[in-house]
Formats: structure tokens, sequence, C-alpha cells
């Protein structure tokens, strides 16, 4: 009877945290071996008796075990998290609260179609569920660039519970990703009057307002800041408001602390693992050196396609949205942004070590150009996202017909531009340490040197410096490499009206401005120790 004792013993603890399934294996395994054993009984009893209740009278799991799959998530466990939430789904079918947390899980995984997906069932099972018609909006803004759907999701959440702050802020930022500036800041306003006190809003407006001495959004933001029991997310974005506004007036220690502090506190979130970098780089390198299949004449298998895959790469904060924002001037060219979907591509080949196969290859073309086929009808489409430098090798060999960007900025105003931005994704992790960031700089050169002496006349080298300053010539220039005739509106790219979802957003809306590289002088006092090591490049 002890191995029974401890099988019911294990039994009601599934039924305390209710895990019914597992409860009543438990119980039946009991019963196999014993059919008469009352607790046994009684236990499948009272198990039926509070299914059959919760079924009638709770929709929703205990809130407890509903923060625990968030924290699951928060913690990097999305996966855990989410087989959990799908046992809890068993016993409640139609849990609203279950969808939405689907939904935030799978976009931590990158699974953003699915998320999609969760969030408009936890709309259906609940049509007045605010946070999930906030979180799908963020999801349109932030993966899809779909920003009037966006917008219409948050203003529909402001409808149901007009004093929802976070639906006023991300409504600011999808608006200011449009280009409408002065309607981001009266949403930004807004989500303050509502809740003074959301330091999110403040880290958002500050990157779109021009702060001037003695502002009072300064001293607000200092009072929050001087709070003993603020948690470090709200510090982290004060910090990086605080930053960009003392930049603004000039007051260069202050503005670097702030920058500081606020990389430090963001750090405590993402760490950047080195090694695993190191460690990615050297078998795409070890392949290439190696010699990889050619594509001749699209063997069997291989899609034949009239799409031209245009990556614009480079380093964060290097000019690429500009570049994007000039290609996608083009009458024939759709702009899509930053595109996870090469990298996603490469994952799911699983491609873990040196040497590519044909049939990986094949895959890969397959894959990727189905998936910018679901984007857009265009021909050309630009992929921008910058961190596909490192697979300039794999896209040339999958995708011959792919054309090559790669946009290479001052190495010191780079690196300046990527320490004091803050970025949401953890993805840009080597951005909260400037030492971090100058070792990835190093090794993004060192990568993108050596596409350069395999691939000499497939990749574009563009200079940021030099097309800010001579911007016609190296328009055109570009324009030829891509195979498209001149448009003169490559040249008025500041009035094209497309979404853009990165820091550059407002930027990109303007005339060419030549002088950005020069910015991060203002505190070379406090960047010569690191910047030491990127001598020369």
């Amino acid at each position: 009877m002890r191995s029974a004792e401890k099988l019911l013993n294990r039994a009601r603890k599934h039924l305390k945290n209710n895990q019914n399934n597992d409860a009543e294996k438990l119980f039946k395994q009991v019963l196999n071996e014993f059919p008469k054993n009352r607790t046994a009984q009684d236990g499948l009893r009272k198990l039926q008796i509070n299914v059959t209740h919760k079924i009638v009278t709770e929709a929703e799991p205990p809130g407890a075990l509903v923060k625990q799959l968030f924290d699951l998530t928060a913690n990097k466990k999305s996966d855990e998290g989410i087989a959990q939430a799908k046992k809890l789904l068993e016993d409640y079918p139609d849990s609203a609260l279950l969808q939405n947390y689907f939904g935030v899980a799978y976009v931590k995984l990158e699974r953003y179609e699915e998320a999609i997906d969760s969030y408009n069932k936890a709309m259906e099972i609940k049509p007045d569920f605010v946070e999930a018609y906030n979180n799908l909006g963020i999801c349109y803004t932030n993966y899809y660039g779909q920003t009037d759907k966006a917008i219409a999701l948050f203003n529909k959440a402001i409808e149901i519970r007009p004093n929802y702050s976070p639906s006023y802020t991300n409504r600011g930022v999808a608006l200011s990703h449009n280009g409408d500036t002065q309607a981001a800041l009266e949403s930004y306003s807004k989500a303050l009057e509502v809740d003074p006190d959301n330091t999110d809003t403040y880290k958002n407006l500050s990157k779109i307002k021009t702060f001037v001495p003695d502002d009072p959004l300064i001293l607000k933001m200092l009072n929050l800041l001087s709070r003993t029991n603020l948690a470090d997310i709200s510090r982290m974005h004060l910090c990086y408001a605080l930053g960009k506004a003392y930049e603004d007036i000039n007051e260069v220690d202050a503005s670097f602390k702030y920058y500081v502090e606020g990389n430090r506190l963001r750090n405590g979130q993402v760490k950047y693992n080195l090694d695993s970098d190191l460690s990615s780089l050297r078998v795409i390198k070890k392949t290439f050196v190696d010699g990889v299949p050619k594509i001749n004449g699209l063997p069997a298998g291989f899609k034949e396609t009239s799409k031209v895959p245009i990556f614009i790469v480079g380093m964060p904060r290097s000019g690429t949205s500009l570049v994007e924002q000039i290609v996608s001037s083009h009458s024939k060219v759709y702009g899509a942004g930053e595109l996870m979907l090469f990298t996603r591509t490469v994952g799911d080949v699983g491609w873990t070590k040196p040497g590519l196969t044909v049939e990986q290859l094949q895959s890969i073309r397959n894959r990727y150009l189905n998936g910018v086929s679901r984007i857009s009808e265009f021909d050309y489409i630009t992929d921008k996202m910058p961190e596909n430098f490192r697979w300039v090798g794999p896209i040339l060999a999958a995708i011959p017909e792919a054309k090559i960007v790669h946009v290479r900025r001052d190495a010191r105003a780079c690196c300046w531009s990527v320490f004091k931005h803050y970025f949401p994704a953890d993805g840009n992790s080597f951005a909260n340490d400037l030492n971090d960031v100058v070792t990835r700089y190093k090794l993004y050169t060192q990568m993108t040197d050596f596409w350069k002496s395999i691939y000499p006349e497939q990749v574009f080298e563009l200079d940021y410096e030099s097309l800010t300053h001579n911007q016609e010539e190296e328009t055109r220039n570009l324009i030829n490499y891509l195979g498209l005739g001149w448009e003169d509106d490559c040249l008025n790219f500041h009035k094209n009206k497309r979404s853009v979802r990165t820091a550059s957003s407002g930027q990109i809306r303007k005339k060419m401005y030549k002088n950005s590289s020069q910015d991060w002088l203002k505190y070379e006092k406090h960047l010569t120790p690191y910047f030491a090591a990127l001598e020369g490049l």
C-alpha cells in the first residue's frame, strides 16, 4: 500500500494545482492495482464534480497559474510555458487569458502568425479583452509594419477602456512609424494624462521630441527616477529618455551618464553571448572556405522565380533604413523592412555544422521565396535586416538572383549610435555595453571583408558618408546595380509614405542629413578609451 500512498499524494498535489488530467491518471493507476481503494474512488468523484462545476462556472484558470506561465516566458522558457498552457486548455477550453498568453509566448519565439491567431481567438472569446487588442496591435506594428490595422486595434482598446494608457502609447508608436509626428505626440500626451507614471511613454516620446532647457518633462522624469520603489525596467526607460533629453540640450556629461545607466539596466535583461556568436560565424566561414555546391541552371526541385530579393545589410544604425527608403521609392520595389525570414529559414534546415548540401540550399531557396511571395506581389522586394550580413554566402548560394547591398558607416559613429539606442528585441544584446559593441563591430567587419573576398562582383558596397555627401551619384550607382531604370523619386525618398518601424523612421522623412556621423564627437572624451580598439576601421 506504500506505493499506492505515494501515487495518491502525487494525485492530491496535481488536484491542488488544477492539473486534473494528471490527477485522474494517478487515481486510475491506483484503482487498477487496488480496485476498492476508497481514496482513489473519492478522488475521481471529486474530480468529476470539480470539472463539471468548472465548465459551468469558470471559463478561466486561477490567476496564479496564468502568472506562472508569464513568468516562464519572462525567463525565456516560452516553450515550457506553451506546453503547460496547452494542458490547462484541456480544462479551460474557452479561456481568453490562455489564448492571450499563447500570443505573448509565440511572439517571444518569433512565431508571429501563431501569435496573431491566438490573439484573435482571445478576442472572439472575450470581445472586450483590451489587452488582446493592444497586443495584436503591437504585433502588427512591430513585425508586419501594418500600422493602419494596428492603429484601428489600439483605437478599439481605447474605446473599450478610455483610461488604458498602453494603447495610447502604442498608438503613438504606430503613428510615428507612419511619419505622423504631431498625432504621435498627441497620443503620447494623452497616455501621460491618463497615467503620468508610464515610463514606457517617456522613452518613446523622447525619440520624436526635441527637448529644450528647463523642459518640464525632464523634471517629471527626474522626479519619477528618484522613487526608491521604482522597478528596474521603469528606471531603464527613464534613463534612455533622459539621455536623449540631455543630449538635446547639449548637457553631454549628464546625457552620457544616463545612456550608460540605461544600458547597464538593459544588459541585466539580455546579455551578449560572444562565444555563441563566434561559433556561429566560424561554421559559416568554414563552409565557404571549403566550398559549397553551385546552383547552375536551377536543378530539379529548385523553385523558379521572377523575384529579385534585395538584401540591405550592415550593422544596426549604419544607414540601412535610409537606403531601403531610397530603393523602395522606386515604383517597382516593395520595401518589406526588417524580416527575420532568412534567419528562420536557415534555422529550419538544421544547418549547425560546416557544409551545405544541395538539398539544404534547395530548402533555403524555396522557403525564403515562398515567404517573400506571401508578403508582396512585387518582383523586387527589400529585406532590410542588418543581421543578414552573416548570411551573404548562403543567400547567394541558394538565391543567385538576389542583390546584396552592404551599407558601411564610420565605425565610431555607428558604434555610438548603436549604444545610445534602445533595442526592444533581444537579438541586439551586444548593444548594451560599449566593449561589446566594439567587439561586435570588429566581428562584423571581418565577416563582411570575408564575403567581399569571395563575392567581389556580387556585393554592392555603399558608404553611408559618401551617400549623404554625393546623393545623386551614389543613388544612381545603386539603382544601376539593382538593374532598375532610373526614377527621380529615388532622390525624393523623404516623400515616401510607407510605414517604417525602425529608430530611423523620423530621419528618413527629411531631406538628406550630412553630418550625423559627427555626433559622437560631442562625447569623445567619454568614448576614446573604448574606441581605441576601432583604430584603422
